[in-house]
């Protein structure tokens, strides 16, 4: 059964992913923040990702915006872009090589 099961989730995907690359970039300004004892929320941060699909050549970026945010709060707002833009990409992909996109 998990056979069947393994078998059922690999087909679930458009994407293969090992035919995504994913480009990371993030940056801190810590102007203010001087001293490691200083609080994190004095930093400025952002992040970007830039998802694209070798074979096609499909590509789709997004950003969280500048802001202060703690180590948990950009965790969360990074898994939440990923999958947006993983979404994205697979529907971008799924249009140009028109195949039925699976939801």
């Amino acid at each position: 059964m998990t056979e069947q099961m393994s078998k059922s989730r690999k087909t679930d995907r458009l994407l293969d992913k090992l035919e995504v690359t994913c480009t990371a970039v993030g940056g801190v300004n810590s102007a203010n923040r001087r001293k490691a004892r200083h609080s994190r929320s004095l930093s400025i941060s952002t992040f970007e990702y830039t998802l694209r699909h070798k074979p096609t050549g499909t590509e789709v970026s997004g950003r969280i915006p500048y802001g202060r945010y703690t180590r948990k709060e950009m965790k969360a707002l990074k898994k939440s872009l990923f999958s947006e833009l993983a979404q994205q990409l697979e529907a971008k992909v799924a249009k140009k090589l028109r195949t039925p996109r699976r939801l």
